[in-house]
């Protein structure tokens, strides 16, 4: 099975070898792609196609495929990151952004209550 998920270089590290290391981050994932992506781990070599989401962005501009089928706590959280895609990548790390809105979210109802 191929597996495609959107994710984000966060570290980089050549090694002695000579070789690379990657650690790439992902927003959260569904059940059946964490028990591929950790079966994929066992299989050994794959192929990574490293793509910049601008130019897939007319297949993954939907943000219901993202979500679909998801607890509305993961949906929020698929939205936020395509958000974050599009205006914030450049600037911050996914987790500093998604803990700051969900910091907003939380005060705002908070002050609501009486």
């Amino acid at each position: 099975m191929t597996l495609q998920i959107t994710t984000q270089i966060g570290k980089i590290e050549t090694q002695q070898d000579r070789g690379v290391k990657l650690v790439m981050y992902t927003p959260e994932l569904k059940a059946e792609e964490m028990t591929e992506l950790f079966r994929l781990k066992n299989d050994g070599e794959m192929i990574t196609v490293l793509e910049p989401i601008g130019r897939l962005a007319p297949v993954l501009a939907n943000t219901n495929q993202a979500t679909e089928g998801k607890s509305k706590s993961q949906q929020l959280r698929a939205t936020l990151y395509r958000y974050w895609e599009q205006e914030w990548s450049g600037t911050t790390k996914f987790d500093d952004y998604y803990n700051t809105e969900m910091e907003k979210i939380t005060s705002h109802y908070q002050s609501k209550l009486n």
